[in-house]
């Protein structure tokens, strides 16, 4: 098992290129820092530098020091996790921007409410982050069930056509798939499924119309449909200012529709205070 105290002690020496600058940077005597250097190249079974006017990492240094990188974040969050309390959320763009916020407020006015910190990203850095260990519980789009984790679908949102005030669309009660043929569609962020989603039920449609163009992110897909460019299918809940401010109009589908599950996930057996609490609010606000 490598020492990270030895581990760190590499590090700095390929950073400021000596035993000597290295101490410097840790503290450390030159003395312990060749000592430590050694105990590594010991535990690896290979030297780690290769000493001259400028120490420099050795073959097998080069391939350890991306993973030496790795251990010393891991070590941090994980002493981060120890001293923090909070519950570490990590939200996919459109749960964070748009579905989360009410239900957190919501949470805070009750008593006890869990402390939080979260954070948004797109689906799949939220999941890179719950993989990492950096996040306790990720709300996400879309998850492919793997090992090691739990997951339950919170909330089946469904989509909804969005079109400018202006269009003849905007008072309709129900749109059918097929009146979509001719459209010009846009989609939203890539890799949250949506387009996957989209693409699948338009190929069922009769002259359903081809996807346009992916613009990168719901809030561009508003923009550009409130301007005019063209209509979309979004998820419901991202709408609702636009409809009540009336820069948008927002019409359901007809017959069964179209939704989209969306996923709270964590790592099997990690206790995490609060996310109980997070989990039933979401639970209850869909």
């Amino acid at each position: 098992m490598l020492n990270l105290r030895y581990v760190a002690t590499f590090l700095a020496v390929v950073r400021t290129g000596s035993l000597r600058g290295a101490a410097a940077e840790r503290g450390l005597s030159p003395a312990t820092v060749s000592h430590q250097i050694q105990r590594l190249e010991a535990d690896i079974g290979a030297p780690v530098l290769l000493r001259g006017a400028r120490c420099r990492p050795s073959p097998v240094g080069a391939r350890l020091l991306p993973h030496a990188e790795s251990l010393l974040r891991v070590n941090a969050r994980a002493m981060a996790a120890v001293a923090d309390p909070q519950l570490h959320l990590g939200a996919a763009s459109n749960i964070g921007i748009y579905l989360l916020p009410p239900v957190l407020r919501r949470l805070r006015e009750g008593e006890a409410a869990p402390a939080c910190a979260v954070s948004v990203a797109d689906n799949a850095t939220v999941t890179e982050r719950l993989e990492e260990g950096a996040v306790d519980l990720a709300l996400l789009e879309t998850w492919q069930a793997r090992a090691g984790f739990d997951a339950v679908c919170w909330r089946d949102e469904p989509l909804v056509v969005i079109v400018p005030p202006g269009h003849p669309w905007a008072l309709r009660q129900r749109i059918t798939a097929d009146e979509l043929a001719g459209s010009r569609l846009l989609a939203g962020e890539p890799g949250t499924g949506t387009g996957r989603l989209l693409r699948a039920f338009l190929a069922r449609c009769e002259g359903g119309p081809a996807i346009a163009g992916e613009l990168g992110s719901t809030e561009a897909v508003k923009r550009a449909v409130a301007h005019g460019e063209g209509i979309s299918l979004v998820l419901a809940g991202t709408v609702d200012e636009e409809v009540t401010a009336g820069r948008l109009a927002a019409i359901p589908l007809a017959g069964p529709g179209l939704s989209k599950p969306l996923w709270a996930v964590w790592r099997r057996g990690h206790a995490v205070p609060g996310r109980d609490a997070v989990l039933a609010s979401l639970q209850h606000a869909a």
